[in-house]
C-alpha cells in the first residue's frame, strides 16, 4: 500500500466521551436534532473525506509549524479520518447534552480542546474544527448559543494569545538569538500546547480526569524553566569555532554585530523593562564568551601570520635593540594605519586585552617591557596629532625606522611626523 507523509503533533490518545448516557438515548438525541445522517459515513463519502484529508495536509508548511512527519497508508490514514469523525460526533453529543448546564459554554469549550488533542495528524484536527465550525454556524444547538460556540472556534486562538503568561513568550521572541544563529523562526509547540491546556493558569478538567498524574495548576516559573531548557538546545546547536574556520569574513562581523547588538538589547530589557530570566543570564553569558572566543582566535591567527616563517622578507622583523618598548608600540600602530597587520579589539568591556597584547609582546619583541608595550599601544589609539606623538618620541623617525628594517612602507608613513 502506498504511504504518504503526513503531518502530525503529538502521538495522540485514545478519548473518553463524558457522555453518561446509553447508544440508545444518544441515537435518539441525534435522530431528534436531525444529526443522525451527519454522523453517518458511507464509502463514497469516505472518499470525499480522505481526498479533503491529504488536500489540506499538502496545504501546509513544515517550516510554518515545526510540525513532525509520519508516513502513513491509505488504512492508516482511513483509520485516523474514522477516529476524527467519532471525536465530531461525540463533540455534537456532548455539546447536545450539556447545553443547558450552568457553565456549558466553557464545558463545551473545554471539551472541544480536549477532543481535538486527541486528534494525532494536523489535516485530522484541521478537519474536526471545520465540520464543529459548520455545525454551530449552522445553529447546530440553540441560536444564541451556538453563535458563542461559533464565535469560540473562529478565535479559539485568543485561548494562547489571551494567556496570562503569553507575555514571557513575547519577551522569548524578542529576545532569542535568531540573527546570531542564523536562524528565521524557532518552535516551541511544548508551550503552546501547555497554554491551551491550562488557559487560566489550571488543567482542562476533561484531560484532568483522564490523565490524573499532570500538575492540576500551570506557573509563570515552569513557562521560564521551559523557555530557559528551549534556549539551551538552541545554542548548543551553533558551533562558533565552526564559523570561524570557515573564513568568511562577512559571516563573522555579521555574528559579531548581531551578537553585541542583542547583549545591548537584553540589558536594556533588563534594565528599563525588569524583564530578567535565567534564559536571558544565559543568552547574555553566551555571547559574550562567543565574540571573547572569535576575538581571541583572531588574535592567535594574527600572531601565526606574522611569525618568521609566514611573512615576506618585507615584513620580517629584525632583532630587538635597547629602544624603549613605546617605540615598538608606535611601530605596531604604524603597521595597522597601513595595513600590513590587525589592531587588537576590545573586549565585551570596553577594554583591550591586557594579558594577551603584553603576551604578543613578549613574543614578537622580546626583550622589551610588555607592560610598557601595553599601556603605550593603549593611549597610541589616537594617532592623528602626530606633532604630540613626536614630542613624546625623541628620535622618532630614526629608532622607528631602525626598528623596521627601513620598511619602505613604514618610512613614507613617517614622512607625515614633523622633523
Amino acid at each position: 500500500m502506498t504511504e504518504r507523509a503526513v503531518y502530525h503533533k503529538s502521538d495522540g490518545f485514545r478519548p473518553k466521551t463524558f457522555i453518561n448516557i446509553s447508544e440508545e438515548e444518544q441515537f435518539d438525541m441525534l435522530y431528534d436534532n436531525g444529526m443522525l445522517e451527519t454522523t453517518v459515513v458511507d464509502k463514497e463519502m469516505e472518499q470525499i473525506w480522505q481526498d479533503i484529508f491529504f488536500k489540506i495536509n499538502d496545504s501546509f508548511s513544515n517550516e510554518d509549524f515545526g510540525y513532525t512527519i509520519c508516513n502513513l497508508s491509505k488504512d492508516e490514514a482511513a483509520k485516523e479520518l474514522d477516529k476524527t469523525m467519532k471525536c465530531v460526533g461525540n463533540t455534537i453529543l456532548f455539546s447536545l447534552f450539556n447545553i443547558n448546564s450552568e457553565d456549558w459554554l466553557h464545558r463545551i469549550t473545554e471539551y472541544m480542546v480536549y477532543i481535538e488533542r486527541s486528534i494525532a495528524s494536523i489535516p485530522g484536527t484541521a478537519i474536526y474544527w471545520m465540520i464543529l465550525e459548520g455545525f454551530f454556524e449552522e445553529d447546530g444547538v440553540t441560536r444564541v448559543k451556538s453563535q458563542q460556540l461559533y464565535q469560540f472556534i473562529k478565535k479559539k486562538s485568543d485561548i494562547i494569545y489571551g494567556h496570562r503568561y503569553i507575555s514571557e513568550l513575547q519577551t522569548f521572541s524578542e529576545l532569542f538569538p535568531f540573527k546570531p544563529l542564523s536562524i528565521d523562526k524557532y518552535h516551541i509547540p511544548d508551550i503552546i500546547s501547555l497554554l491551551e491546556l491550562y488557559p487560566e493558569g489550571k488543567l482542562n478538567r476533561f484531560v484532568s480526569e483522564q490523565f490524573s498524574k499532570l500538575p492540576k495548576t500551570l506557573s509563570r516559573e515552569k513557562i521560564i524553566e521551559l523557555l530557559h531548557k528551549h534556549i539551551k538546545t538552541a545554542l548548543n546547536g551553533f558551533n562558533t569555532e565552526e564559523l570561524w574556520k570557515n573564513g568568511d569574513v562577512d559571516a563573522i562581523k555579521e555574528f559579531l554585530i548581531e551578537s553585541t547588538i542583542l547583549e545591548n538589547k537584553i540589558a536594556s530589557h533588563e534594565i528599563l523593562k525588569s524583564v530578567k530570566a535565567e534564559y536571558t543570564t544565559t543568552i547574555k553569558q553566551w555571547l559574550s564568551f562567543q565574540t571573547k572566543t572569535i576575538n581571541q582566535l583572531n588574535d592567535i591567527e594574527q600572531l601565526k601570520i606574522n611569525t618568521p616563517e609566514n611573512t615576506s622578507k618585507s615584513t620580517i622583523e629584525p632583532k630587538v635593540t635597547k629602544h624603549h618598548a613605546k617605540y615598538y608600540a608606535l611601530y605596531y600602530r604604524i603597521l595597522t594605519k597601513i595595513g600590513k597587520t590587525e589592531a587588537f579589539l576590545r573586549d565585551e568591556n570596553d577594554k583591550f586585552p591586557k594579558a594577551q597584547i603584553m603576551a604578543f609582546a613578549d613574543n614578537r619583541f622580546p626583550g622589551i617591557s610588555s607592560q610598557q608595550f601595553y599601556s603605550h599601544y593603549r593611549d597610541l589609539e589616537n594617532m592623528n596629532n602626530k606633532t604630540i606623538i613626536a614630542r613624546s618620541y625623541p628620535k622618532l623617525k630614526e629608532i622607528v625606522a631602525e626598528i623596521s628594517g627601513n620598511d619602505a612602507d613604514v618610512l613614507h608613513y613617517l614622512k607625515a611626523f614633523p622633523v
